[in-house]
């Protein structure tokens, strides 16, 4: 029912934290992006043991139904965050679930690698992003917890000098009173003109791709014409993407 291309670039940064897999199963693939962040260590811990998972899962041959799929993608985020746990790197992860069998996409998003999900020419979808600067329910959250958060990032105190901006993540053992560990879930149906594209935030950059709205305008075709526009666009990051798309 549909092709994968999948692509990443180190970018401008000293260093690749990004990760990514594509991983086929009975009905369909699996598709993970991971944006590190202090070093690849957690990035790449949570690749190789989402990989694990998924073979010893013992309902990855029934992902086609939607419940089991739901609770397939609760179980590798909980795993993976008990895993992490004690890192002092940290990462995101943005799973998609395409199920060719049943049509239909599967979603959990930890942090603010975003997923676009074009069901139709006309209709798209952005998932959340789970930062300081775009998430108000997160930001009230680190404030009941006795955090703040000032010039877009989150610390314990006014003048601690670790500082972090999402909300949500894996690792990140220093700032685990402040954080999130629930990734959001979410389902959509996939037909002849669907597309899913999984990415890092190295898709954005300050001048044209600002907003989670204006991804809607990525040049959908490949996964290297997203990195290689990311890159033209000036964007100074880690840059990753695999885009499924029916055919």
């Amino acid at each position: 029912m549909g092709s994968i291309t999948a692509k990443t670039t180190q970018g401008k940064r000293r260093e690749q934290e990004d990760r990514l897999v594509v991983l086929s199963c009975d009905d369909g693939y699996i598709l993970a992006v991971c944006d590190g962040h202090n070093g690849h260590e957690t990035a790449s811990k949570a690749i190789a043991r989402l990989v694990r998972i998924s073979l010893e899962h013992p309902t990855r041959d029934s992902l086609a139904d939607t419940a089991v799929a739901r609770d397939f993608l609760a179980t590798v985020i909980r795993r993976l965050t008990e895993e992490t746990c004690s890192d002092e790197s940290g990462s995101t992860l943005s799973l998609a679930h395409i199920s060719e069998q049943a049509q239909r996409v599967d979603v959990a998003v930890l942090g603010d690698s975003p997923v676009v999900v074009r069901t139709d020419k006309q209709t798209f979808w952005v998932s959340p992003e789970h930062n300081v600067r775009a998430n108000e329910g997160d930001c009230r959250y680190v404030r009941e917890h006795e955090g703040v958060i000032q010039g877009g990032y989150l610390s314990y105190h006014q003048h601690d000098t670790r500082e972090l901006q999402l909300t949500r993540t894996l690792g990140d053992r220093y700032f685990s009173a402040l954080l999130q560990r629930k990734a959001e879930y979410f389902h959509f149906p996939l037909g002849r003109e669907s597309i899913v594209v999984v990415m890092s935030d190295g898709v954005y950059d300050e001048h044209f791709l600002c907003r989670k709205e204006d991804l809607e305008s990525l040049p959908m075709t490949t996964a290297s014409v997203v990195v290689q526009h990311a890159l033209l666009r000036g964007s100074r990051d880690n840059i990753s993407a695999i885009i499924w798309r029916a055919r």
